[in-house]
């Protein structure tokens, strides 16, 4: 079983009840591990493999684009924009952490 993604930490900054300071951090150290995961998942089963099994990089662009909202980077976002954004990480980070347990376990993630 790997580390978990879904805590009560990332609860926190997926219903934006942390500072903003400390989502942002938060939030890169998630893209950091979650990079981290998908490099080991890919020496497996490859880059196509990955993203097929995974969505990882829309999930990966769904998590940069929160984070251009919490840093207020992109004035083009709206609330809206962050709550679509945070819903589909949230699924697909479920997904991703399920997939590792039932099929990648063994890799030590």
């Amino acid at each position: 079983m790997i580390k978990p993604i879904i805590t009560n930490e990332f609860m926190q900054f997926y219903n934006c009840q942390m500072e903003e300071k400390q989502a942002i951090e938060y939030g890169y150290k998630l893209l950091s591990s979650l990079d981290k995961i998908a490099d080991k998942i890919k020496l497996e089963v490859g880059e196509e493999g990955l993203e097929l099994l995974t969505s990882y990089h829309s999930t990966r662009w769904a998590l940069l684009r929160y984070l251009s909202y919490l840093e207020q980077s992109n004035h083009m976002l709206t609330v809206l924009d962050a709550e679509i954004f945070a819903t589909y990480l949230f699924t697909n980070l479920r997904d991703f952490e399920q997939l590792i347990d039932e099929e990648f376990s063994e890799y030590g993630f």
